[in-house]
């Protein structure tokens, strides 16, 4: 298994993977108001907009989140983040 994580602004958004690349767990803390992130929010329905926003921002990979202006020069295949 192993966890990857993304942050933005105020939160922190992780999916737990087997090596198959099975969803296993996923963590959603809200970092505005506990720091210490120590109650995950994922099964919370106050969230779930945001949890969905979140999924769908974690799948477009790191490449898509650069900044305006930020150009990637990576010489990876477009898709893979790794």
């Amino acid at each position: 298994m192993e966890g990857f994580t993304m942050r933005t602004k105020d939160y922190r958004y992780t999916q737990w993977r087997t090596r198959d690349d099975k969803l296993i767990f996923e963590e959603l803390y809200d970092n505005r108001g506990n720091l210490l992130e120590t109650e995950n929010l994922v099964d919370n329905p106050e969230y779930k907009s945001t949890l969905v926003t979140l999924r769908k921002q974690f799948l477009k990979g790191w490449k898509a989140a650069l900044p305006p202006g930020v150009v990637n020069r990576s010489n990876l295949p477009r898709g893979d983040d790794s």
